[in-house]
């Protein structure tokens, strides 16, 4: 293994020269000209050399030059907590052949619209709604919650989550610490 900048990479394997844009894209302010990945090659690194790093200076007139935060989205939050519609999916796939699904858009009040897609069912064997506590508790599926997910539940928007239930499994998708929905299974 052999050193490079404090990471040790092995010398067979993956090309270094795959690897270098991969290494340095943290780097910010790296020297463009030294680290170009189209004419970075294995054999002209040297890894006893260290990397160049200019410091970027923060005035009011310069562009920020590091990774610009994640774009808003352009659809309006919901004024509810909502199902706005189930469609059917139909796709071929060259290792799985055809398969159906349904494509579920739905959204929390005060959050963007997302899109689910339960996989090898068709929508007229899915059911969506949002669940309270006490519905999951009739359910039998409050208990398969852990704390942190009925935390999650119970801070979401109403205390209500989304409830998919096909033919063979149910899940809930509580919202995360991200802002984003994630899945658990409640019913096998």
């Amino acid at each position: 293994m052999t050193p490079i900048n404090g990471v040790r990479m092995p010398q067979r394997g993956v090309p270094l020269t795959l690897l270098a844009p991969v290494l340095l894209a943290g780097c910010g302010g790296v020297d463009a000209e030294a680290h170009n990945p189209e004419t970075f090659s294995a054999e002209t690194f040297d890894a006893d050399k260290p990397v160049q790093v200019r410091a970027q200076q923060k005035s009011g007139s310069e562009k920020r030059t590091g990774t610009p935060a994640m774009p808003m989205g352009d659809q309006p939050l919901s004024p509810t907590n909502q199902v706005i519609s189930k469609e059917e999916l139909a796709a071929r796939f060259p290792r799985y052949g055809e398969e159906q699904g349904c494509v579920i858009d739905f959204a929390y009040r005060g959050y963007e619209p997302e899109v689910l897609i339960r996989r090898g069912e068709p929508c007229d064997k899915v059911s969506v709604f949002f669940a309270d506590r006490a519905l999951l508790e009739k359910y039998n599926d409050w208990e398969r919650l852990d704390s942190y997910q009925q935390a999650d539940v119970l801070k979401g928007p109403d205390s209500k989550v989304l409830y998919v239930e096909g033919q063979f499994t149910a899940s809930v998708y509580p919202i995360g610490i991200t802002g984003l929905t994630y899945s658990v299974v409640v019913t096998d």
